[in-house]
């Protein structure tokens, strides 16, 4: 039976380069010839593919810590196909195949999701890795990310270390714009763009930069204030 796999982290955490990491692994395993004590290669075939929405690197991988994949991806999915419709489109037969590998899977649909996972119960050798966020700069859940977290056969963090404090594990991305933290805005904005840019943050530094002063967090204060003054009254 065929598997959807989900690894997930924050931004930086080195999901496109696990990504790349995996398909280096799958196409260059193999078993060994005991008897000429060589490896012999079991051709794995992957199919590469990202999200058209996502157009960092273009046809390419692209990967924060630099550089582009030495392979070009072969499909690429637009929001309005199916996952084999838009296979087809880019004639590649997804029954010839061991491996689907798909970066930046958040942008899925969750219908594209979906497909995914029947299409691995339909499919007996067919393995579908996906790399994906899991939530975007307001801490919700991007559509494709929520469908994975339910559908997903096995799933697996990617972690990084807070890019303020340096102690923490991030677990929140945050968006500057022209330098400032925002919580407002589209939920895709691609950071290829001179005045957007993302930090990945512990959960007290997201508090502290984007959260210590919302409507939520005053509204607790007072709360707190007045609970405060009632005990102290007594």
């Amino acid at each position: 039976m065929g598997k959807l796999i989900l690894y997930s982290g924050v931004m930086g955490s080195s999901k496109t380069t696990s990504l790349m990491q995996e398909v280096y692994n799958l196409e260059n395993s193999g078993n060994e010839d005991e008897k000429n004590k060589q490896k012999k290669r079991q051709n794995k075939k992957i199919i590469l593919m990202k999200p058209g929405v996502d157009t960092k690197g273009h046809e390419f991988f692209h990967s924060r810590f630099g550089g582009e994949f030495y392979r070009p991806v072969d499909v690429i999915l637009p929001a309005d196909k199916t996952i084999i419709e838009a296979c087809n489109l880019s004639k590649v037969n997804i029954l010839n195949y061991d491996f689907l590998v798909i970066d930046e899977a958040q942008f899925m649909n969750p219908k594209q999701v979906y497909e995914l996972w029947q299409i691995s119960n339909k499919i007996e050798k067919l393995q579908i890795i996906c790399y994906s966020l899991i939530t975007d700069f307001q801490a919700n859940f991007f559509p494709g990310s929520e469908a994975l977290s339910r559908f997903a056969d096995e799933k697996y963090i990617l972690v990084r270390r807070c890019e303020y404090c340096a102690q923490e594990l991030a677990n929140f991305n945050a968006r500057k714009v022209n330098g400032v933290f925002v919580t407002e805005g589209d939920q895709v904005v691609i950071d290829n763009k001179a005045d957007v840019s993302y930090k990945s943050l512990c959960g007290a530094c997201y508090y502290k930069h984007l959260r210590a002063n919302d409507d939520v967090s005053q509204q607790i204060d007072r709360e707190l204030s007045e609970i405060k003054k009632y005990v102290k009254k007594k």
